[in-house]
């Protein structure tokens, strides 16, 4: 089972327009993924976008580790991309622009999956390169951020997702996430204000005393 705030199809198409203009409640623990993986500490997104297409991800990852696949969205909506690490906590999901040749990779997105008792599985080990990675807090993302920023309320198809850095230091990089409560059945009032497709300020009270974490990570190329 996927839990899912924000969906893939989203990511990619902000993403896109931006070029063209585990362990219940243990955010960030993680795994080592099965086959050929990066060294430690070279889980690193942005890496993943210098690869020209998806035959070059084969031959540095090996075939075992790279799966051409459905990719799934909102109500039913689909396209075909490629699965690294398919299955285990350090799948990371990747779009295309290219799809007809798998190439020109438009973003790379890492997600904090659930079992099927509603509990977080663990987090895989990808990160940006900016410290951003699943599990970091609202608070921890002020102040990499260096400032509050804006994000849509829960409960909806773009639930959670960061909607403008507000000039911060993440504002010029190429890094969306989507936020989701840590605990899986959370029902405080700080939670249910916060629902809904308006958007809000890290800085309210009730963000902060919720202070969800990072359940979806994406970063996309930046020409």
């Amino acid at each position: 089972m996927k839990f899912r705030f924000l969906p893939v199809t989203a990511l990619a198409s902000l993403l896109l327009l931006g070029a063209c203009s585990g362990n219940t409640g243990k955010p960030g623990a993680g795994d080592s993924a099965a086959g050929t993986a990066p060294g430690e500490n070279q889980f690193i997104l942005e890496t993943l976008l210098a690869y020209p297409d998806e035959a070059a991800l084969r031959k540095q990852f090996g075939d075992a580790a790279v799966k051409h696949d459905t990719i799934w969205g909102p109500e039913g909506m689909f396209y075909m991309g490629t699965l690294l690490y398919p299955g285990t906590p350090d799948e990371v999901e990747i779009s295309w622009e290219d799809t007809v040749h798998n190439a020109k990779m438009m973003s790379a997105q890492t997600v904090w999956h659930t079992d099927y008792n509603g509990n977080w599985k663990k987090a895989g080990q990808w990160k940006s390169e900016t410290g951003v990675k699943l599990g970091s807090t609202l608070k921890e993302l002020e102040k990499i951020n260096e400032g509050a920023f804006k994000f849509y309320g829960f409960g909806w198809d773009y639930s959670g997702i960061v909607s403008g850095w507000q000039n911060g230091k993440l504002e010029p990089k190429r890094v969306m996430v989507s936020l989701g409560p840590s605990n899986l059945s959370d029902n405080s009032p700080a939670y249910m204000s916060l629902m809904g497709d308006g958007e809000f300020t890290s800085n309210l009270p009730d963000a902060q005393t919720m202070n969800p974490v990072v359940v979806e990570l994406s970063v996309g190329r930046k020409d």
